[in-house]
Parts: C-alpha cells; structure tokens; sequence
C-alpha cells in the first residue's frame, strides 16, 4: 500500500526533529516539502536555546520529495490570495508550490503550523485547512 502523502513546513520538521519522532514519522508518510523549508530546517541560530539542530543526512533521507518553488509561482500565490504576501517563506514556498501543481483546491491539503499570519491566511481554498499546532 502506498503511504499517505504529507506535505510538511518548517515547524513540523523540526517539532518532529525536537521529539525525536522524525524517522517513525517519515517510515510511516511520505513527507514532502520545497526547498525554502529545507534551507529554514537547516539554518538557525545555534547559540539560541530553542536552537534544534537537524542533521541534514537524516534531513534528507526521510523525505520522499523536496520541491523547488518558482518565483512565477510565488506570484501567482499572491496575486490570487494577496494575505498570503504575510506569510513566512517557507509556508509561502509550500502553499505556492501546493497550487501550483493542483493539489490547492483540488486535495485536502491540512497543513500545521504554529505560525499566526499562516493561520490568517487560511483561506488560499475552502479545501486547504490550516490548523494551529499546540507547541
């Protein structure tokens, strides 16, 4: 049986990573994402203590797709839904790369985050749910 795709942003990998629940997880799911949110999973400020240091090998090898987002992509976003100008990059990158290939509105799309401007712009599509997570 194939696994149920699951499209992640930044928050999820790395509260995934923080919990230690990223291999049960991507063993389970095919988790995708775009590159924007590998670059911010990957990046941060060590000397911060909130800081979750992710190695990018298991980074990697626990997603079954990373996606380049387009700045034509990007554009269309906005232009069609201009509240997601707000967003943060990442979530920004996986919206845009959502509609881009169909999966908005034609899929149910729920996508977690903890993130307040994501959470207003939640209506990209009557499909696509976005849902705060308790962190």
């Amino acid at each position: 049986m194939p696994k149920i795709r699951v499209f992640a942003d930044t928050n999820v990998i790395l509260e995934s990573f923080r919990t230690g629940c990223w291999t049960a997880i991507s063993s389970h799911f095919a988790i995708e994402t775009v590159q924007k949110c590998v670059e911010e999973t990957l990046t941060g400020n060590p000397g911060d203590p909130r800081h979750v240091t992710v190695p990018p090998a298991n980074l990697k090898a626990g997603l079954a797709g990373e996606h380049p987002v387009t700045r034509k992509e990007l554009a269309s976003l906005v232009l069609a839904h201009p509240s997601c100008s707000t967003l943060d990059d990442g979530e920004k990158h996986l919206l845009a790369w959502l509609l881009a290939n169909k999966l908005l509105p034609s899929a149910v799309i729920v996508v977690t985050t903890a993130d307040k401007a994501a959470l207003v712009a939640s209506h990209v599509s009557t499909t696509c749910k976005l849902i705060q997570c308790a962190t």
